[in-house]
């Protein structure tokens, strides 16, 4: 029998994760790595993590203060993504918030 993980509340509160679509109102479907899709309607939704992970993605280098800017998230839940081993990123490639001294 395989591991059962079940989801982590305090988790689904810094992530941000939705529920019900915000085109049509009807649940969403986990699709993995952040990503929810509306099986009534077909929209694609993210969570936190989601945004974070897509915008650090398609722009190698950017900083923790850029990915806040644009995705919304603040650098503490970010921090918390990059110390947890949620993201994979290269050394020196984005600063850490501790070391800005928030």
């Amino acid at each position: 029998m395989g591991d059962l993980k079940l989801p982590d509340p305090f988790e689904d509160e810094i992530y941000d994760r939705p529920l019900l679509c915000d085109k049509c109102g009807k649940m969403l479907k986990y699709m993995g790595i952040g990503e929810y899709k509306c099986e009534a309607c077909g929209y694609t939704q993210y969570d936190a993590y989601g945004l974070v992970r897509n915008y650090v993605e398609r722009n190698p280098g950017v900083n923790v203060l850029k990915v806040e800017k644009v995705t919304g998230v603040s650098r503490k839940v970010i921090n918390g993504m990059v110390k947890a081993g949620k993201l994979d990123i290269k050394a020196g490639s984005m600063k850490l918030a501790e070391e800005m001294h928030d």
